[in-house]
């Protein structure tokens, strides 16, 4: 029985050997799939993405000035690169008219471990709530939606005092 390719939408015969088969054999088919898995891996495996993120820090550790010497031989995936870095600064914000856009130097970072405190957060107690919508750069990014509780807590130092 044939099938409609996902990608190419061409007519295929599945291999006998993979019965729910999606896409067909063709090199662009195959490589949309293995895009599409490993997209789907890394956002449901921890165990997976740990693994991809100790691999890419091994081969940045080989590598130590890789990234710095591609950019500079190549010009137009820099500037590639900036404009859309630009453009989801620009999203991030909120800014609706990209005419009036202020995105150079405005301290919006794509590092996996930058922090900046734009509010300042009151001690106490939060609920920390993941919030897994969105596109964002680095694939172990997290963001949480923080939510005040209250109500009447033991001081976490206090607790521990108690126990020792």
């Amino acid at each position: 029985m044939r099938r409609r390719c996902k990608h190419c939408q061409k007519l295929f015969t599945p291999c006998s050997h993979v019965p729910n088969q999606e896409y067909c054999s063709a090199e662009d088919c195959q490589r949309t799939r293995k895009r599409k898995w490993q997209k789907d891996k890394l956002a449901n495996d921890s165990d997976y993405r740990a693994a991809q993120k100790e691999a890419q820090e091994r081969w940045m550790k080989k590598r130590p000035g890789y990234w710095k010497e591609y950019r500079k031989k190549n010009n137009r995936y820099t500037e590639r690169n900036r404009a859309q870095q630009r453009e989801r600064a620009r999203i991030q914000r909120g800014v609706v008219n990209p005419d009036h856009d202020h995105s150079e130097g405005s301290g919006v970072v794509a590092k996996m471990d930058a922090s900046s405190v734009k509010d300042t957060v009151s001690r106490g107690r939060y609920l920390l709530v993941p919030v897994v919508d969105g596109e964002f750069a680095k694939m172990d990014a997290s963001f949480v939606e923080i939510i005040g509780i209250a109500g009447s807590y033991p001081d976490i130092g206090d607790v521990c005092k108690e126990r020792t």
